[in-house]
């Protein structure tokens, strides 16, 4: 009984897909410390005054996420030791110094809502499965007339590249946002 009780609570633990924790950013001289939940309005303008924002931008937040296929997954992880997804999500953008929230909730209510038609290399794609609210994050790599790939941490297999032809994924997709232009 004991083993089932232990079981069932680290499932319940990797089921969710964001941290329980502050998160400290260092951006310039300044270090800030935002909770668990990061709004919108906080990070646009971090986001609109970043030096590196230009065209090219999602194909670096692409090629950096690739550098870290095969890492492990990592309930709450948002280093190379192991990633859970939205805390790669995360630490992908927090590298061109562009802060977007730490949960995949909050990722959802980040940036510009879009039509699956419309992803692009770089949006974010955001899935739930039996739960009422999302709970799962990825970045697009790649979108083809019939799919979309995506870059995403999973509870099995760490980092990896999986698509929208996947039928879990297909019938799971929720929406696409884009954070960069």
């Amino acid at each position: 009984m004991k083993r089932l009780l232990y079981l069932l609570l680290v499932l319940i633990l990797i089921a969710s897909c964001k941290s329980h924790q502050a998160v400290v950013l260092k951006s310039n001289s300044t270090t800030v410390k935002y909770p668990q939940l990061i709004y919108a309005e906080k990070s646009k303008a971090n986001f609109a005054n970043n030096p590196k924002y230009n065209a090219h931008l999602s194909e670096k937040i692409v090629r950096k996420a690739q550098s870290k296929l095969d890492k492990p997954y990592k309930s709450g992880g948002t280093t190379d030791s192991g990633y859970d997804c939205s805390g790669f999500v995360f630490s992908i953008f927090s590298a061109f110094d562009i802060v977007v929230p730490r949960s995949s909730i909050e990722m959802a209510k980040f940036g510009t809502r879009l039509k699956v038609k419309d992803a692009k290399k770089g949006d974010l794609v955001l899935f739930k499965n039996n739960s009422k609210q999302i709970n799962h994050v990825g970045i697009i790599v790649d979108v083809s007339d019939d799919e979309i790939k995506f870059i995403h941490a999973a509870s099995r297999g760490g980092v990896i590249i999986s698509t929208t032809s996947e039928s879990y994924y297909n019938q799971n997709i929720v929406q696409i946002n884009r954070v960069i232009n």
